[in-house]
């Protein structure tokens, strides 16, 4: 799956960009709420990489709408949402 270069949620666009190896230490992606830009993990693919975008997605959402969903809410909700999409691209 290709995974957009920018996504525009509510009135803000949100940059997605590629790092080599972890990001921020050990993480597979973040979301900076500041310049509103999510990074992820360059090596990630398929499943792994559509999770990882989607966690970040759930991050940027909350933040933006300002719904302050917790990292384990997060966990909750990516996971289930990863597979809806993946069902969806598979039809």
């Amino acid at each position: 799956m290709r995974i957009p270069n920018r996504v525009k949620i509510k009135n803000k666009w949100v940059e997605i960009t590629y790092q080599e190896g972890f990001v921020c230490g050990k993480h597979f992606g973040t979301y900076d709420p500041n310049t509103h830009v999510i990074t992820i993990a360059a090596e990630l693919e398929g499943h792994k990489k559509l999770e990882c975008f989607v966690h970040e997605i759930v991050h940027a959402i909350s933040e933006i709408y300002g719904l302050k969903i917790t990292e384990r809410q997060t966990e909750g909700i990516d996971g289930p949402l990863t597979k809806i999409i993946e069902a969806l691209l598979n039809q």
